[in-house]
């Protein structure tokens, strides 16, 4: 399947992940990985041109990184 964008993580995207329960940190990736490839409005949000949003809602938490 064919990617959109490319998604560099920063140190602090490890950081904020290993602070996580694994299932978490596995869905936020995951989310991150299938927006690459689908335009869904409810997990990515274009905030400014060069600004967006990652959106994950699993087991009642909402993570907007």
């Amino acid at each position: 399947m064919k990617k959109n964008f490319d998604v560099i993580f920063l140190q602090e995207v490890f950081d904020f992940l290993k602070e996580l329960k694994p299932k978490h940190s596995e869905k936020i990736i995951y989310n991150i990985r299938k927006s690459q490839t689908k335009n869904d409005p409810e997990l990515f949000k274009k905030l400014s041109n060069e600004i967006w949003e990652f959106r994950t809602l699993y087991q009642g938490n909402h993570f907007d990184y």
